[in-house]
């Protein structure tokens, strides 16, 4: 072992042996002396080479070589095939931990969720605790065209408290207590596996006639927060997938983990049911409540790809022109009302050009023979419309039908809108439309040849327009037939945010666009930092006389109204074009949220903008009533006030206001 002195190193290779010392002078600190490697680490091995001495120091050359990033490969120092450089963690009372931010060797682009992160969580208690949203026979939550399932999404961050796996804990479902209101349901059972489950109804619906993909089995979930995702294909007789080979797809935190059938009990499955069972968040109706925390529960009535998964995963939300899905816009695409054989009750056209068509359909009574009227593409052509659909401008639909050629070899049959067709078909061909001013988003067809000439069709689009749904034929000696037409708007048919929580009124406010409410019990509560509810919407406001609103008619009725928190401000204008037979209080009625119960009348007061009134002494002001949905008129003097009544209001009376009022 031997000591070297640095002013004593030329400018050639010295070398040292691995037990050498090396010795530093400085004037201020002396002669210092370290082993080689405390040396190396000091300088930093970027500057020298990678030789395991000191035999030269690198050149700007060599440096520059040692600090490029090195191959990808599984050597050390090389970077992972996968392309992840590291684990990050994030997580608080309230927060999604991402200990990966690579989905299948892709960056996320985004460091865990920023909601979850940061926003509140509803907590369930696995008693008794759930919400609840109430159903109509037109909801957009069942998802069956007559004869086949249609493609559906159910998504969700959950957290599944220490000790859960004692029952099945259910995310989302529409799955009734009686079989007669069983639709679907996600759920996880007590050996930590994901369930999704549809189940048929009537005839069939025992416990042996439904279909089930299952999970691989999950590890290390309690108490974190993971993010499901599972999405339903369309099945049944006119789609690629049979009943009997259902299947769904499976995410857990934006990666595929199962995507086969795993149940297929011999009942068999016959497909769905519409039913009016709730849609309900942390339960299935009084039985398998879930224990834990749930938030962003997405429903989306298409089946979501793998890049759509990861930016539901990701960022939350799909973009504007996904964000409102509803259900089937028209009003009878089965064809089956018709006032006589020539004339449809739901739809109209310049002169007959539809039959109904009796011997020759998918479903029901009738298809729609439908002869020529010229293209659609043109104005002043004659086809058949229902006026009663009107596209969204910027927003996605998907347009199905049933269609066969009647006769003839040379027309074509056109679904679209004045302006524009969407698809067309030649009796056995489809023909997407082109991308253009009006459709700046036209999607591939997907087809099926059903048998006897019949074909089912379908197909996604973006139009910047509202127009009407037209049916045409180019042509005069070509008619087709047609059945089962159906246009939904493609996107999120519940957005259910644990931010849109009001724990004073136990609601929970959808933010899909479709406004529903649900409403929890078992007492539902919300963790983390809370948001005051946000809420817009339109209302229409009338007047009554002593509660009656007998022989009053208007030319004008507007109203809008702003929700924040537990304050409501609402403005209208109503202009009356006839007076009332009723008699009595005059008060402003059809407020959107009720009044906070005061036990008083004094929750809400405003100036009104009044014109053709009568007998009054100084200007109007209107009070929101005490636990209602009404704002009485007073009428003002020196002393005091008084109730306007019907002698005050004429049959020309204009009301113009803004009301602020706390609400429930």
């Amino acid at each position: 072992m031997a000591t070297k002195r640095i002013k004593d190193i030329s400018t050639t290779a010295t070398t040292f042996a691995a037990d050498d010392f090396i010795a530093l002078d400085a004037s201020s600190v002396g002669t210092r002396k370290m082993a080689k490697a405390s040396l190396i680490t000091q300088v930093g091995a970027n500057y020298l080479e990678k030789a395991d001495n000191l035999s030269d120091v690198a050149d700007k050359d060599t440096s520059k070589l040692n600090l490029e990033v090195p191959n990808v490969g599984t050597a050390a120092n090389e970077v992972p095939a996968n392309g992840m450089l590291g684990d990050l963690a994030f997580q608080s009372s309230a927060g999604v931990v991402v200990d990966d931010l690579t989905v299948d060797g892709q960056l996320t682009a985004a460091v865990g969720k920023p909601m979850p992160v940061n926003g509140p969580t509803m907590r369930f208690d696995g008693v008794d605790a759930e919400v609840a949203f109430a159903v109509t026979a037109d909801s957009p939550f069942s998802f069956t065209n007559g004869t086949d399932d249609t493609a559906f999404t159910v998504a969700g961050w959950c957290k599944l408290a220490s000790g859960w796996n004692t029952d099945e804990r259910t995310l989302l479902s529409k799955f009734g207590s009686p079989t007669s209101a069983r639709e679907w349901r996600v759920y996880i059972d007590d050996n930590y596996r994901i369930y999704a489950e549809k189940r048929g109804t009537g005839a069939g619906s025992s416990t042996t006639a439904h279909t089930r993909t299952v999970s691989n089995v999950l590890s290390d979930i309690d108490d974190k927060w993971m993010h499901i995702c599972v999405v339903w294909l369309p099945a049944g007789p006119n789609s690629a997938d049979a009943f009997t080979s259902a299947k769904a797809y499976i995410y857990v935190d934006g990666k595929l983990n199962v995507d086969a059938q795993s149940e297929q009990p011999s009942g068999p499955y016959k497909g769905m049911v519409a039913t009016t069972g709730d849609v309900r968040i942390g339960s299935r109706q009084s039985f398998d409540y879930f224990e834990g925390e749930i938030r962003d529960v997405k429903l989306y009535n298409k089946e979501l790809s793998l890049a759509e998964v990861r930016e539901v995963y990701s960022n939350g939300q799909l973009g504007f022109a996904e964000s409102t899905g509803t259900a089937d816009v028209v009003t009878d695409g089965g064809f089956e009302n018709w006032n006589t054989s020539t004339d449809l009750t739901d739809w109209i056209e310049k002169a007959s050009v539809s039959v109904a068509q009796s011997t020759d359909k998918i479903s029901g009574t009738y298809s729609c023979k439908l002869t020529g009227g010229g293209d659609i593409g043109s104005s002043g052509n004659n086809w058949l419309a229902e006026t009663s659909v009107i596209y969204n401008a910027n927003k996605k639909y998907r347009l199905t039908g049933r269609v066969k050629r009647f006769s003839g070899s040379t027309e074509s049959l056109q679904f679209g809108a004045i302006y524009y067709k969407i698809i067309q078909f030649n009796g056995t061909t489809f023909f997407p439309g082109s991308t253009s001013t009006y459709l700046p988003f036209i999607g591939a067809v997907t087809s099926k040849d059903l048998g006897n000439g019949w074909y089912s069709f379908s197909i996604d689009f973006t139009t910047t327009i509202a127009n009407t749904l037209t049916i045409g034929v180019n042509g005069s000696t070509d008619p087709y037939l047609i059945d089962d037409v159906s246009l939904v708007q493609i996107g999120s048919v519940l957005d259910a945010r644990a931010e849109q929580f009001d724990t004073s009124t136990g609601k929970l406010y959808d933010l899909s666009g479709n406004d529903f409410v649900g409403t929890q019990s078992g007492g539902v509560q919300s963790l983390g930092k809370k948001f005051p509810v946000y809420e817009t919407g339109t209302w229409t406001p009338s007047v009554t006389f002593g509660g009656g609103s007998t022989g009053i008619t208007y030319s004008a009725q507007e109203g809008y109204y702003t929700r924040v928190g537990n304050l409501a401000v609402v403005t209208g204008h109503i202009k009356m074009s006839a007076n009332r037979s009723s008699n009595g209080t005059a008060r402003i009625a059809g407020l959107p949220i009720t009044g906070k119960n005061m036990s008083s009348a004094s929750v809400g007061a405003s100036a009104v903008v009044a014109g053709y009134m009568s007998g009054l002494t100084s200007g109007v002001t209107a009070q929101v009533d005490d636990n209602a949905t009404t704002a009485t008129l007073y009428d003002h003097s020196a002393t005091g006030y008084a109730e306007l009544d019907h002698n005050n209001l004429t049959g020309a009376t204009s009301l113009r206001f803004t009301i602020t009022y706390p609400i429930q």
